[in-house]
């Protein structure tokens, strides 16, 4: 593989050239095919990769008297088939391959079913469940090990998961514990793992270092496609996104793979956060058949669409689907709520009595009558921060942002909720729940009650 790629992928071409003239049952033309698949894969064309892999399994005999040849290799190749479409992306494909791989036969590669499990359980603990994530990894855990060298490989994805699962305080130093030197062409996992966390435990200074550190390690190759091609300017975008330079979000998006379900859902996010209600709201509809196998992944979208809903004034309509989401999910648990932003997470826990009474009008003071319920995450942070006492320096050390940042979000937060003060804007958002009355205190120290 290495040879193909250091001589202008050459060895692509002639297992290209033996795959075009293969003839079915003819197993050097099927090797032919999967090392031209692979090939395409090393060389940062997953999607590609995974086109091909989807051609060869479909010329393959179906019947139960198939070739002996093709009825062994076909496992490995839906395998592989699942490994190129998680690179591509296409997470939910990638989670039928992996299932239909883990119930196989294979005493030859018995590894094979083991890392189809872990795999499985990394995509759903990403995007998906965690419950089930735990369940793969358990399984995994049981099946027998073996000699080969590929069980590095396996090891490394089963920790990779194990970090997104466990809890907040261990998460990052089992993160740190990963073998990046074996990592090979799964980096983008370990991208986007290291994101998660990060974004999780409020570090957002320290991932966009990593981000960059990462970058430096693993350059991105020409014509690169699927999470290749993206995780680095998806991970961007969601830090610009939260830092509110949403023209600097939608630019790292231009360069990512347009197909990704991942590069849909950050543009409408974006939209969301810059006002583009009407935009955000018809891609994150439009996008529900590609998240209905991915829990987490769902919900991240089904909140995006209720927040659109309380921007616009229109709780109940918010109401309804999250409701719509607990019936589809069995429930929603406590980590579930953790993808919704604060405003979100209060309707939840809401009667439908109360919501249908939820009114922006009530509000003290003159001229308000159609306040935004919501703010973007990062205002949220910064209106805590505000409510804690905390001055503009000491809240831009807290959130590893700069001070011009801090100011433009706390501008942002006054205008939303027609605030002229701190102390203002502070009791206006409590009435409307966005504060809770512990996060309410008074300053420690005199700190500007106007936006200077």
């Amino acid at each position: 593989m290495g040879a193909a790629e250091t001589t202008g992928g050459s060895g692509n071409e002639r297992a290209r050239k033996l795959w075009n003239a293969r003839q079915p049952n003819d197993c050097s033309s099927l090797l032919a095919g999967l090392l031209d698949a692979l090939l395409l894969r090393r060389l940062g064309q997953p999607a590609r990769a995974a086109t091909r892999l989807g051609e060869l399994l479909e010329s393959l005999p179906q019947s139960a008297s198939q070739h002996e040849a093709t009825k062994f290799y076909h496992p490995f190749i839906v395998h592989e088939y699942g490994v190129s479409l998680c690179l591509a992306g296409r997470c939910d494909e990638a989670l039928r391959a992996f299932v239909s791989v883990q119930d196989a036969s294979l005493p030859q590669l018995p590894f094979i079913v083991r890392d189809a499990r872990v795999r499985a359980a990394l995509i759903h603990a990403a995007f998906g469940d965690p419950r089930v994530a735990r369940g793969h990894l358990d399984v995994a855990e049981e099946l027998p090990r073996t000699g080969s060298w590929y069980e590095a490989v396996i090891d490394v994805t089963t920790r990779l998961a194990e970090a997104l699962l466990a809890p907040p305080a261990q998460s990052l130093e089992l993160l740190d514990r990963v073998p990046t030197h074996l990592i090979g062409e799964a980096w983008p996992f370990l991208v986007i793992t290291e994101q998660i966390l990060l974004s999780r435990a409020g570090r957002i200074h320290e991932a966009a270092l990593r981000l960059r550190q990462r970058s430096a390690a693993h350059p991105v190759p020409h014509r690169a496609d699927g999470f290749i091609r993206s995780a680095f300017r998806l991970a961007s975008a969601k830090l610009a996104i939260a830092e509110g330079a949403f023209d600097a979000a939608r630019a790292h998006l231009l360069h990512a793979d347009p197909e990704l379900v991942f590069t849909k859902l950050f543009l409408a996010q974006a939209d969301l956060e810059s006002g583009d209600t009407k935009s955000a709201l018809l891609a994150a509809t439009a996008l529900a058949d590609h998240t209905a196998e991915l829990r987490r992944l769902d919900l991240v979208r089904v909140s995006l669409i209720a927040e659109v809903h309380l921007r616009r004034g229109r709780p109940a309509f918010a109401a309804e689907e999250l409701d719509r989401a607990a019936h589809r999910w069995g429930g929603l648990t406590e980590p579930d709520l953790t993808v919704f932003p604060a405003p979100v997470r209060r309707l939840q826990v809401l009667s439908k009595a109360q919501v249908e009474e939820e009114t922006l009008t009530h509000l003290p003071g003159p001229g308000i009558t159609a306040v935004p319920l919501s703010l973007t995450r990062r205002e949220s942070e910064v209106l805590a921060e505000l409510a804690s006492g905390r001055n503009r320096k000491e809240i831009a050390a807290r959130l590893f942002i700069s001070e011009n940042t801090v100011k433009t979000h706390q501008r942002s937060v006054f205008k939303k909720l027609n605030a002229k003060t701190r102390s203002d804007a502070i009791g206006r958002a409590a009435l409307l729940g966005l504060l809770s009355d512990s996060q309410v205190k008074p300053p420690p120290h005199p700190a500007p009650d106007r936006l200077e």
